[in-house]
C-alpha cells in the first residue's frame, strides 16, 4: 500500500515538471526600434478647460525602417511625466493605435499630459517627460527623456489665447504629419477656417483625450438657426370665400330657378339633392350586396365633394347631419329586412 501511494506521488511530480516545461511558452521579445525613440516638440499650455489647469502635448517618434511589431505599442510603451529632479512620478499616458496610419502606435504619434488646478504644477519648471519601452517585451529594454524649457511654454495668459495656441499647434502637426502618412489628411481647409478632417478628429480624439474641450475651434460646428413662423389667429375669412364660389354660376342659378317653384332657396335645393345622392348610393351599395361599408363610404365621398363645392360652413354642418341621417335610415332598412 505504501509503495503505491509512493508511486502515484512520483507520477503527479513527474506530470507536473512535464507540464511547466512543455506548456510554458518561451517569452518573445520584441525587435527594437532602428533608430532612436524620440521627442520631437512639446507644448505646454494653460487654462485651457479650467482655471489653473496644465495640458501638456507633444509629439513622439518609435522609429521603425521596415515592419512594426503586430504587438500594439499600448501594451509596449509607456510615456511617463516626472517632477524636475526625475523622482516623482506624476502622469502616465500610452500611445494611441490610429488603424488608418497602419503603424500599431509606433513611429510618428501624439501623447497627452493633462493635469487639473489641483496638481499645483509649477508654470515653466523643467518637468521631464520620459519614453520607456516595457521590460516584459523588450530585452534589453531602454527609454529616452526630454526635459521641458522656457521655450516649451506657451506665452498665453487667457482662455482663448491658450486655445489659439493649441489651434495652431495641433494644426503645425498635422502638416508635418502629410508627410508621414501622405495617404491620411488630418485637417479639412473650409471658406472661412481650418478645422480637423474626419480622420483628424477621429485620430486626435484618442490620442489627446479631451481635445475637444482643451481647443473647440478644431472642430467644425454647424449652428442652425431655425426659422419662427408666425401662427395666424382662426378666422372665417377663407370659408366667408368659399362660400361665394357658386355665386353667379349655373349650378347657383339652376338650383335657384327649381328652388322657386317649392318657395325654397338653391341651396335648400342643393342640400336635397346630396342627401338624396347619397342615401341613393348607401341604398343601390346595399341591394347590389355589397354590405353597408361600401355604401357609406360612397355617400361620404359624394358629401365631402359637394361641400368643397359649395363652400358654406352651414351646408357643409347640415350635409354631415344628413349622411349621419342617411346611413341611419339605410341602417335600419337593411337591419329590418335581415
Amino acid at each position: 500500500m505504501v509503495v503505491k501511494v509512493k508511486r502515484l506521488a512520483l507520477t503527479a511530480v513527474m506530470v507536473a515538471i512535464a507540464f511547466l516545461a512543455f506548456a510554458s511558452p518561451a517569452l518573445a521579445y520584441l525587435e527594437p526600434p532602428t533608430g532612436a525613440m524620440t521627442i520631437p516638440s512639446v507644448r505646454v499650455f494653460k487654462d485651457t478647460v479650467a482655471p489653473g489647469d496644465v495640458a501638456m502635448i507633444f509629439e513622439y517618434n518609435i522609429p521603425y525602417s521596415t515592419s512594426y511589431p503586430t504587438t500594439s505599442a499600448s501594451l509596449s510603451i509607456a510615456f511617463r511625466c516626472y517632477s524636475p529632479d526625475g523622482a516623482t512620478l506624476l502622469n502616465t499616458a500610452t500611445p494611441y493605435n490610429f488603424t488608418l496610419f497602419e503603424n500599431n502606435g509606433y513611429g510618428h504619434g501624439v501623447g497627452l499630459f493633462y493635469f487639473p488646478a489641483s496638481a499645483n504644477l509649477y508654470w515653466g519648471q523643467a518637468y521631464k517627460l520620459n519614453i520607456q519601452q516595457l521590460p516584459l517585451l523588450y530585452n534589453p529594454a531602454s527609454s529616452i527623456s526630454y526635459q521641458l524649457t522656457s521655450a516649451d511654454y506657451s506665452s498665453a495668459t487667457l482662455q482663448v489665447d491658450s486655445q489659439d495656441d493649441v489651434y495652431n499647434y495641433i494644426l503645425g502637426i498635422c502638416d508635418a504629419f502629410k508627410g508621414y502618412y501622405p495617404a491620411v489628411g488630418l485637417k479639412s481647409i473650409l471658406e472661412t477656417t481650418i478645422v480637423l478632417s474626419q480622420y483628424g478628429e477621429a485620430y486626435f480624439r484618442g490620442a489627446v483625450p479631451g481635445i475637444q474641450l482643451i481647443c473647440p475651434q478644431l472642430f467644425l460646428v454647424q449652428t442652425y438657426i431655425p426659422e419662427i413662423i408666425p401662427v395666424q389667429e382662426y378666422t372665417m375669412e377663407l370659408g366667408e370665400q368659399y362660400s361665394q364660389k357658386l355665386v353667379g354660376t349655373d349650378i347657383e342659378r339652376g338650383a335657384g330657378r327649381l328652388g322657386n317653384y317649392f318657395g325654397v332657396g338653391a341651396y335648400f335645393v342643393l342640400a336635397v339633392v346630396t342627401f338624396g345622392l347619397a342615401l341613393g348610393a348607401s341604398i343601390w351599395a346595399a341591394r347590389k350586396g355589397w354590405g353597408i361599408e361600401p355604401g357609406f363610404i360612397i355617400a361620404t365621398v359624394i358629401v365631402i365633394c359637394a361641400s368643397l363645392l359649395i363652400g358654406d360652413a352651414v351646408f357643409t354642418i347640415v350635409m354631415i347631419a344628413s349622411l349621419v341621417a342617411a346611413l341611419a335610415i339605410v341602417y335600419v332598412i337593411l337591419l329590418k329586412r335581415a
